[in-house]
């Protein structure tokens, strides 16, 4: 599921701004549990350009409508495990911060987590209830991604970027179902390209312990293959360097661009990547200056959005709907 969702400044509806924070949070709630009609949103929508998208399904549930002042608990099951759920607080009780606080489990009476993902309390997606905003999500039941913009701002607090939960694949002999070991991570994607870091989950297995690490402990790096680090590669690669020739089936004129797979790592305590991410959640790194900020391009047939994280030059396309 792709949208594009347009939120009024108070100056052009009757809604105040702690309405409004309700409405933001209320309305990205329904998003990410299906509603596909912007009709169907708050009054602080601006259903005129706002847009939902959903050949693919958004596949969150609430879980738990009480998990604080403006805040509520959804959920998604693992790719490999159906029974087994990711948890995301979406938080805007602070004005101008969405919050996104990722956790292992969520209890609903208690209304708390365990093992919350030490990055998702860092540099919240940004909103205003005076300008007027945007903000973008793609959400499937692999992913939430969520980038904000308004006036001139883009992205996070800090590190200008999205932020987003990423299932990965198990790529280690030990990571099995039965091991039990979350498949997932969350992402501060403007730190991701600036240096490397910026992943974390809430449990990390190392091999020199039986036992899993949490908190600031369960931090990864992120690489793209075939370059290792994903600040190498946009360094050293841009889209010059990288265009390849149409030819054949490819198209009689013009050239081609690699889309490279992320990779979830930390060499220091693990022999090999953790698992990756585009494999499971269409995501991946672009070429740096290959496009701009919220193109269209096509990979495979399907349409893809770009984003810029951090800065203007380092991208990623990610599935649009």
């Amino acid at each position: 599921m792709f949208a594009k969702y347009v939120y009024k400044p108070t100056s052009v509806t009757s809604r105040t701004q702690a309405q409004i924070q309700a409405d933001i949070l209320a309305d990205v709630l329904a998003i990410a549990t299906g509603e596909t009609n912007t009709a169907n949103l708050s009054a602080s929508c601006d259903t005129v350009n706002s847009v939902i998208t959903s050949t693919i399904a958004a596949g969150w549930v609430l879980h738990d409508a009480s998990a604080g002042t403006n805040a509520k608990t959804i959920k998604a099951p693992l790719a490999d495990d159906a029974s087994t759920y990711k948890y995301l607080v979406l938080n805007t009780n602070t004005n101008g911060s969405f919050y996104t606080y990722l956790y292992e489990t969520w209890d609903a009476t208690a209304h708390s987590g365990t093992n919350q993902a030490s990055t998702s309390a860092n540099y919240p997606q940004q909103f205003s209830t005076t300008a007027g905003g945007t903000l973008y999500l793609n959400i499937t039941a692999r992913m939430f991604m969520m980038h904000s913009q308004y006036s001139s701002t883009w992205g996070a607090s800090s590190y200008a970027g999205g932020s987003a939960v990423l299932e990965r694949s198990r790529d280690m002999p030990w990571d099995t179902v039965a091991a039990g070991i979350p498949p997932y991570v969350y992402a501060t994607l403007g730190t991701v390209p600036y240096n490397d870091a910026g992943f974390s989950a809430p449990r990390k297995q190392v091999r020199t312990s039986g036992t899993p690490v949490t908190g600031a402990s369960a931090i990864f790096n992120c690489a793209v293959m075939p370059f290792g680090s994903i600040s190498t590669a946009y360094a050293n690669m841009n889209s010059a360097d990288q265009k390849v020739q149409a030819s054949g089936g490819q198209g009689s004129a013009g050239t081609l661009l690699p889309a490279w797979p992320l990779l979830v790592i930390d060499y220091t305590v693990m022999p090999m990547q953790y698992g990756n991410i585009s494999s499971i959640c269409d995501v991946w790194a672009l070429p740096q200056s290959s496009a701009a900020n919220l193109d269209t391009v096509v990979i495979g047939g399907n349409n893809y959005i770009v984003y810029q994280e951090y800065n203007t030059t380092r991208l990623i396309a990610v599935r649009q709907g």
